[in-house]
């Protein structure tokens, strides 16, 4: 009896300790995580090592390190990570972090950083220009020393580039201060990387240096060996205040940019799961109340992203700047000889004003090309036969649409619904991956993989006017798709240069609704003809006479 009783106790023990190791071991597994941060010299590597001692005591996660190159090198491993669900956290700079969400990285903000250079978690971005340049440039005759101001920049880069084109140095398209916001900036104020000037433009040479530091930068500039840069608070705080380098940061004005920008961020993929992310959280902040320093380079401390306002605020700003809308599309709608259309013509003008889409009027007096062309036609009373025609490269077959309505206002509203639902989409190809011609995706329809597109290349004379000059035109296939973007591959090399006005443009033809609601009607009519023959069938089984039973007597004359 007690062997018996025994026996049961250790096949419970033995149950227990098989369910223990079925939970924990994958349990273990999923607390390993992997960190990746670019680290551009050792003071980085020396406080990420901190960052990530700190992460794993306040987490209970072992991180396995990965450090990139450079900051796109960065994006494309979290895109990858994030394929393959693996766990990681990563130290990400501010246009790196939305890039990588606008490409699809799916992770959450966790914390960002105390910064030496500013007392802040936020920073800020400088050009610089060379003094001696500088006064000899627009202060020749003068004796004016002041600092010049933002509004001068333009000017001092007009005047330059009677020669050749001034040089702007950077490091990394990815840099937010040093690339990101000068690029904004430059299109802003119609200056372009080109090799000449063309009309009311303003020419500049982009040079990328091979560093991963501001100091090559600002350094360039001091030595008059480029024109003009861009770098954040920690390298102008260095050049200002170390005493070794004072003499060279005296050499350079330092022009501030009025944007407001997050310092570094830390970010966690979904795939840690929410009780890990949670556990980040509650790290950072106990690490903070615990006054646990980092104190290497420009870091402090990190705090925890809901408890950081303004590096938060500065954040949405700069994805609002990412995130800038389609370039306008004008539409020359064609007057009509009927004069039944004259009003519906007028219709039509308003729908494309309603629509709220980069879809503009023409205006004969302002734009230089449309890049579409409608043409309506009377059918009947009633209705209308619209026909839309990108006549400009790449070239696509129209559309046509025949619109049947009640008055000129059902008309401006039948319209509205096209364009947001059927009408064909101009895009830009994104400048900024080289490897991967992508289009950022922000329209409501996908594209097959395989799909065929036309992708042309123009140059910028006027952007605000919609005039360039045609390019040439290349083949190209979607190779995927997602909700974020459609990555594209072509048999012809295409140089991107987010500085440049040369530009690459496609024309997303949507996939024919037809086809698809064919499809789905066809298969209705199939299932519902087959329901419909079984029910006949079965109502005629059902009414057919059934033989009898025969009695024991009828059975007896039958045999």
């Amino acid at each position: 009896m007690k062997s018996r009783s025994r026996n049961r106790v250790a096949s419970r023990v033995l149950a227990l300790l098989v369910g223990v190791a079925f939970f924990v071991v994958p349990a273990s597994a999923a607390e390993r995580a992997t960190f990746v941060g670019v680290a551009p010299d050792q003071e980085y590597r020396a406080a990420d090592a901190k960052l990530i001692a700190s992460l794993a005591k306040g987490s209970g996660l072992t991180f396995d390190r990965r450090v990139p190159e450079s900051s796109s090198a960065a994006i494309a491993l979290l895109l990858d990570l994030n394929k393959r669900k693996t766990g990681y956290v990563a130290r990400v700079t501010p246009y790196a972090c939305v890039a990588a969400e606008m490409l699809g990285a799916d992770f959450d903000i966790l914390g960002t950083y105390q910064s030496k250079a500013t007392n802040a978690e936020t920073h800020h971005a400088y050009f610089i220009v060379n003094r001696e340049t500088f006064r000899k440039t627009m202060r020749a005759n003068s004796a004016d020393t002041s600092p010049p101001r933002l509004a001068d920049v333009v000017e001092f880069l007009r005047k330059l580039q009677s020669a050749s084109p001034p040089v702007f140095v950077y490091h990394d398209r990815f840099a937010t201060a040093s690339y990101f916001l000068p690029s904004l900036w430059f299109r802003a104020r119609r200056v372009f990387a080109m090799e000449q000037p063309i009309e009311s433009l303003i020419a500049i040479s982009a040079r990328k240096l091979e560093t991963n530091s501001g100091a090559a930068l600002l350094e360039a500039v001091a030595k008059d060996e480029a024109v003009i840069a861009a770098v954040g608070d920690v390298t102008k705080a260095r050049y200002e205040n170390d005493p070794e380098l004072k003499g060279i940061g005296n050499l350079v004005y330092f022009i501030q940019h009025p944007s407001v920008l997050p310092n570094d961020l830390l970010v966690a993929s979904h795939s840690l799961g929410q009780p890990a992310i949670e556990r980040i959280h509650a790290g950072i902040r106990a690490a903070r109340k615990q006054d646990e320093r980092i104190d290497v380079g420009d870091f402090v401390w990190w705090d925890d992203i809901r408890d950081a306002n303004e590096a938060f605020a500065a954040l949405w700003t700069l994805r609002r700047q990412a995130a800038a809308p389609p370039a306008p599309v004008p539409i020359r709608v064609e007057d009509a000889a009927d004069p039944r259309l004259q009003e519906l013509v007028e219709a039509s003008r308003q729908a494309i004003r309603l629509a709220g889409t980069e879809f503009v009027v023409f205006d004969p007096d302002f734009h230089k090309n449309a890049d579409v062309v409608w043409k309506l036609t009377m059918l009947h009373d009633g209705a209308v036969l619209l026909r839309s025609s990108i006549d400009l490269p790449p070239d696509v077959a129209p559309q046509e649409f025949t619109i049947s309505f009640s008055s000129p206002e059902e008309l401006t509203a039948r319209i509205g619904a096209l364009i947001h639902n059927r009408m064909n989409r101009i895009r830009y190809v994104w400048p900024y991956l080289d490897d991967s011609p992508t289009i950022l995706r922000d329209v409501g329809f996908s594209l097959p993989p395989a799909s065929s597109l036309k992708i042309s290349r123009i140059t910028w004379v006027d952007p605000a006017r919609n005039e360039f000059n045609e390019g040439g035109t290349f083949d190209a296939q979607v190779a995927n798709s997602d909700f974020y973007k459609f990555r594209l591959k072509t048999t012809t090399p295409l140089e991107f240069n987010p500085l440049s006005n040369a530009a690459y443009r496609t024309v997303l033809v949507r996939p024919p609704l037809a086809s698809a609601w064919l499809k789905i009607f066809s298969f209705a009519f199939v299932a519902l003809l087959l329901l419909a023959l079984a029910w006949t069938v079965w109502a005629l089984y059902r009414k057919a006479p059934q033989p009898r039973a025969m009695t024991p007597a009828a059975e007896r004359r039958a045999g």
